[in-house]
């Protein structure tokens, strides 16, 4: 079902999920619009870089890349995330009269509600059912890893990458490109939002892309198929995208070193490898109440403990594990896609024993020491793991309602025997279990009036094998 055509009925878990979210997490990280969440240190920090892009707007700010908050020195914005992707919803409620700390309030709840949506509304593009999506959406926006970033609010607004993930899936399996330059400018805007989430989610789409050309190499002819069917108008603006998209995060990156090679500044190997995660940092939830207990015994003496929060929640994991295993054909593809990019991003950035295989990319690859809190890439791994979540319920749906309706074939066909048809009543030679079950449509019933003359015709679907005779009842 296209989600455009989704009466209101069909989104029932959908809202109850979200409205679940936003009672239980979002306004109490808000203290219900009395408190700002997060600590004192980075939400202070972040919601003056807001400011900032509203003083900078209303034309109070003279530079924007040199707020006053570090004067005399120049550039300075580009010391942390610039929020260029998600400052203008802030600058238009500090427009509509809000105070700059209720503005930041409901700039936050914004995004994590958009986190959702967004999900919801790809699960949903997806195939899968309302409480399927609902379920996926759910562990995407509020698993339990994601809490503890609450405090760096840099980090809230993730709803492009559900939407880029959803154009990479459609160009590469429908064998439409221009859904690959729109994944483009998705990406692009996410590192608007954020350096960090952006970079993350260039390593799921690529580990994506790559997953699924080797696990169905038909794609690539499939893709190219449709780059030689496509119209010049689409050929241009899958060009126009890319080209946009590239020079949009270039601009950016080289802004940034540019001004960090002006600072000198230099960051470790070694600071890097200190927030890469560990095994026991997929167990750590100290926030929890119910895990607590069990969080505390992994990680001793771990540097920057405050970080390895990346327990997803129990019931996420078996949730994940089930749908990876249930899944059928429908879904197949997609739950191993998914299951081999969470787990190439959990490897390739896991540090084990001494040894981890993200060293490689430290040494090799300019400007990857940029990013140093690696261990918030569960941000990004929250998508692959929310869609497996969605198989699991999708397929626990399915047998439900199969278990239904197999019992009713099973009542229809016990009543069916209990009594002889009465005089002009039509009843099928089969079960309704049998029907249910018929692939091809042939056979004609007739029926007879007790006067003889012919009553309406009507038509049953059955397999060849099984099609009875005509028959009529006098």
């Amino acid at each position: 079902m296209s989600p455009k055509s989704m009466p209101l009925s069909t989104i029932k878990y959908g809202f109850i999920f979200c409205v679940l979210g936003f009672l239980v997490y979002t306004m109490r990280s808000v203290g219900w619009f009395s408190d700002v969440p997060g600590d004192l240190a980075d939400s202070r920090f972040n919601n003056v870089i807001l400011e900032h892009l509203y003083l900078w707007v209303t034309g109070r700010a003279d530079d924007l890349w040199s707020p006053d908050f570090f004067y005399p020195f120049k550039d300075t914005l580009a010391f942390s995330d610039n929020h260029f992707g998600t400052g203008p919803l802030y600058v238009l409620f500090r427009l509509i009269g809000f105070d700059r700390i209720t503005a930041y309030q409901i700039w936050f709840v914004v995004g994590i509600t958009l986190n959702f949506v967004s999900s919801y509304y790809v699960l949903r593009r997806l195939g899968f059912s309302d409480l399927a999506a609902a379920g996926g959406a759910f562990a995407f926006a509020f698993a339990l890893s994601n809490l503890p970033n609450e405090g760096h609010s840099q980090l809230t607004f993730r709803f492009a990458v559900p939407l880029a993930l959803l154009f990479l899936w459609e160009g590469i399996n429908l064998g439409k490109p221009l859904r690959i330059g729109v994944a483009a400018a998705l990406t692009a805007y996410q590192f608007l939002c954020s350096i960090y989430l952006g970079v993350f989610l260039v390593y799921l789409l690529g580990l994506v892309a790559l997953i699924c050309f080797l696990f169905r190499p038909r794609d690539i002819r499939r893709l190219w198929e449709g780059l030689k069917k496509q119209t010049i108008a689409d050929s241009a603006k899958l060009v126009t995208l890319l080209v946009l998209s590239l020079a949009v995060v270039g601009a950016l990156l080289r802004t940034y070193s540019h001004i960090g090679s002006e600072y000198g500044f230099e960051r470790a190997d070694g600071e890097v490898i200190a927030m890469l995660p560990r095994l026991e940092s997929y167990l750590i939830a100290d926030r929890s109440s119910l895990w607590q207990s069990i969080s505390a015994n992994f990680g001793l003496g771990l540097s920057h403990r405050h970080e390895h929060q990346m327990f997803f929640g129990l019931m996420l994991i078996v949730g994940a594990v089930l749908g990876f295993l249930m899944a059928q054909k429908t879904y197949r593809h997609l739950a191993n896609v998914m299951a081999a990019s969470l787990l190439s991003l959990i490897f390739l950035t896991l540090y084990f024993g001494s040894y981890s295989p993200y060293v490689l990319f430290l040494q090799h690859v300019p400007g990857v020491n940029a990013i140093r809190a690696v261990v918030r890439i569960d941000l990004v791994m929250a998508l692959p793991l929310g869609v497996l979540v969605a198989v699991f319920l999708h397929k626990l749906q399915q047998q439900r309602s199969a278990g239904g309706r197999a019992g009713g074939g099973r009542a229809g066909g016990r009543a069916g025997h209990a009594r002889a048809p009465r005089a002009g009543e039509w009843r099928p030679l089969v079960s309704p279990a049998c029907f249910l079950s018929s692939l091809r449509p042939i056979t004609r019933f007739q029926r007879r009036g007790l006067n003889g003359r012919k009553g309406s015709a009507r038509s049953t679907r059955f397999s060849r094998r099984s099609t009875p005779k005509t028959r009529s009842f006098t």
